[in-house]
């Protein structure tokens, strides 16, 4: 499950049960979209796609164990993650293209 804090008020705001287990959040103003890498989500990894205003979630992308960091290329539009698996380590790149809001 994932968690959408409130840090002011020191509260929870909703939770999504779309995605969960994440380690790292990326927010990317231009667009409104959260990315959100959840390598321990137990039906499996995923970079969730929130869009904001308010949050909610838009979509999963399937990635690998160990996908637990992102990198985002804003001029190319390129989201960035870890793949540990085994005889396969290196980057996943997935391209983010027009995500209906």
């Amino acid at each position: 499950m994932a968690v959408l804090w409130d840090l002011k008020a020191h509260g929870v705001i909703t939770t999504f049960s779309q995605a969960g287990a994440g380690d790292m959040a990326f927010y990317y103003p231009k667009e409104d979209l959260y990315l959100f890498a959840a390598s321990n989500f137990p039906p499996g990894a995923v970079l969730a796609i929130f869009g904001g205003s308010p949050v909610h979630w838009i979509a999963n992308i399937p990635t690998a164990v160990g996908s637990h960091a992102l990198g985002f290329d804003e001029t190319n539009h390129v989201i960035y993650t870890i793949d540990q698996r085994p005889n396969s380590a290196g980057l996943m790149a997935f391209w983010l293209t027009a995500i209906p809001k």
